[in-house]
């Protein structure tokens, strides 16, 4: 699962990590500067709390599915020549 922090959107309330320590990380004042990253799968549902915690909404769960369960590639599909 990845997370991105809007870093514009962040007006440091620090909620994040006061729910999600294990995930999230701020500044001294309170700010969350983490930018885009990966979070392990036994993290995810910590990482989810932490995300919906953030009045903001600066913090984003971008993929979550557990790491090695994304679909197979799939061939494009051929384009129809009928118009």
């Amino acid at each position: 699962m990845r997370v991105r922090v809007d870093q514009g959107r962040c007006l440091g309330h620090g909620l994040c990590e006061a729910l999600a320590g294990d995930v999230y990380q701020v500044t001294e004042t309170g700010y969350n500067e983490m930018g885009e990253f990966e979070v392990a799968d036994a993290l995810r549902d910590v990482a989810r709390k932490g995300a919906s915690a953030c009045p903001e909404r600066a913090i984003a769960v971008l993929g979550d599915e557990p790491a090695g369960q994304h679909d197979e590639p799939r061939a494009p599909r051929p384009r129809s020549t009928d118009r």
